[in-house]
């Protein structure tokens, strides 16, 4: 069975005067990667749970393959959430586990535990079948719930925070594993994550969230390339922002003229650009600074630099020559200054819930 398309159709949740979501509307190509991306409390579960039939929407309704599953219990969707904290069964085995789904919709125990360890298999934990729970570690104990979640054939899989809880190196071991899984089942997945990264490495297209609204949808480079707001841009990491007035391809701000490659707007407006599209030395729109703070990350060094009009911070390789108090030359590309879209009028959000 192929993933299925997905279609939220404003889509609101109420807890009496607090708003988990407002008018929600996303739409899930069927067989690709989304990323649901935001901060904490800015609704991203809350979205999954309606999806999987464990939140009711004040309004709106969800449709999957054009069929309207608003109302359909969990167990009739064809959606599978995989939660973030496993919940596992822990009184049971690793393969008890993993066949419970197939026991449940009424398989023999030679059948279920057949579809089990195929589906061990597939997340590389074959081995540990007879072990319980409280013996994995963090990463295992996903892989197990992941397993389980395929045990119940979904058409679409919705992943909470699947990386947060694991080191540096289990995280790209997950994030492989996620992406060879989608890549032999063809199934639809919803990732959701606090982790731009994150989003970005696995998904063909992230949603920005925040206070219960959808920012903005589309692919990742698009995203970083055209966010369509400051908040947007923020959660993506730029950090550089400027008010300015745009007066044809010229930028007047605190730091000098810019010069810019394109502009869709005129009059007063706001600027910025990603401290890793800041080129060291001279080039177009040259500006020079001095080196106020220096963190050093192993894959990078981010330099904020104090200017005569503002700051900047600036990512550098790893083995430039850089120091607190060193005067830096520095150029602002024009085709990587953003200009940003005025700002629209606030939703009404009288609270977020997570």
């Amino acid at each position: 069975m192929r993933g299925a398309g997905v279609v939220i159709d404003d889509v609101t949740v109420r807890f009496g005067d607090t708003y988990a979501l407002e008018n929600a509307s996303l739409e899930l190509e069927p067989e690709r990667v989304h990323a649901l991306l935001g901060p904490s409390g800015g609704g991203k579960t809350t979205l999954l749970r309606v999806l999987a039939g464990l939140v009711t929407p004040t309004s709106g309704r969800v449709h999957l393959d054009g069929v309207d599953v608003t109302d359909l219990p969990t167990e009739r969707r064809g959606m599978v959430l995989v939660h973030q904290e496993h919940l596992l069964f822990p009184q049971m085995s690793v393969l008890a586990n993993v066949s419970f789904p197939a026991r449940a919709r009424g398989e023999s125990r030679q059948v279920a535990e057949g579809e089990a360890r195929a589906a061990l298999a597939q997340v590389k934990l074959e081995q540990h079948e007879a072990r319980m729970p409280h013996a994995l570690s963090g990463g295992e104990r996903q892989r197990v719930a992941l397993a389980r979640a395929l045990m119940a054939k979904p058409r679409v899989l919705l992943l909470d925070e699947p990386l947060s809880a694991l080191d540096a190196t289990l995280r790209d071991e997950m994030r492989e594993l996620i992406l060879s899984l989608h890549a032999a089942s063809g199934l639809t997945m919803l990732v959701v994550t606090h982790d731009q990264r994150e989003a970005s490495s696995l998904a063909h297209c992230v949603s920005v969230i925040d206070a219960g609204r959808i920012l903005q949808t589309d692919a990742p480079t698009r995203l970083y390339l055209a966010p369509a707001s400051e908040t947007v841009a923020r959660f993506l990491g730029a950090t550089n922002f400027f008010d300015t007035v745009v007066d044809g391809l010229t930028a007047r701000t605190s730091l000098g003229d810019l010069s810019l490659a394109a502009v869709s707007q005129s009059g007063a407006a706001r600027l910025c650009i990603w401290p890793q599209d800041i080129g060291l030395g001279p080039g177009e729109n040259p500006l020079t600074g001095t080196v106020r703070r220096l963190t050093f990350t192993g894959a990078e060094q981010r330099a904020r630099l104090a200017l005569s009009g503002g700051e900047l911070e600036v990512s550098a390789p790893r083995w430039a020559s850089l120091a607190v108090g060193q005067q830096v030359d520095v150029h602002l590309p024009p085709k990587r200054i953003v200009v940003l879209p005025r700002a629209l009028t606030t939703a009404r959000i009288q609270g977020a819930a997570r």
